[in-house]
């Protein structure tokens, strides 16, 4: 019987320790790509914290920063990912949140569920397109994707240079 509860025990410490390792999060060193904006529009990403340091597939991702939107009365900020092949990724809710014209903060979340590149952008509420964009990820992920980096989606924005001295393309 001692030996029957000692396993018990073990199987539910081990349990817990799963668990608590399931929820651990890591605030994600990032390195900024490209910016697409205009008219005084902007997007700073401040903190990105996941479920691990590499913005891996299966990751929780979340994204907190500020913005400014001065070129439309409303938008639609989104938090995706950029793929090098097309594939279908669904949205959900927690990746987008309605802004108004002015300034504001934002928290969005994500789960990477394919190799990509994050991006946080604006759309305009009448079309779906695209008008502003701030791409980054780990330094790692900047290297390797600075040459599949699309920003022509952008709208009439001007490319800014990112912080790691990739070009943008357009």
């Amino acid at each position: 019987m001692k030996t029957l509860l000692s396993v018990a025990v073990g199987l539910l410490v081990a349990a817990s320790l799963a668990v608590a390792a399931s929820n651990e999060v890591y605030s994600v060193s990032l390195v900024v790509g490209p910016t697409h904006f205009k008219d005084g529009d902007s997007i700073a990403v401040e903190q990105v914290v996941a479920s691990s340091p590499n913005l891996a597939i299966g990751d929780k991702v979340v994204v907190r920063g500020r913005y400014v939107l001065k070129s439309e009365e409303s938008a639609q900020l989104c938090l995706y990912t950029t793929t090098k092949e097309p594939v279908p990724i669904p949205i959900i809710p927690s990746q987008q949140a309605q802004v108004k014209k002015g300034s504001g903060e934002f928290e969005l979340t994500e789960r990477m569920r394919y190799p990509g590149l994050l991006h946080v952008s604006f759309y305009r509420m009448t079309d779906g397109k695209r008008f502003g964009s701030i791409y980054f990820g780990t330094d790692e992920q900047m290297k390797e994707w600075s040459d599949a980096i699309a920003l022509d989606g952008d709208e009439k924005a001007e490319p800014s240079a990112p912080a790691n001295g990739a070009s943008p393309h357009r």
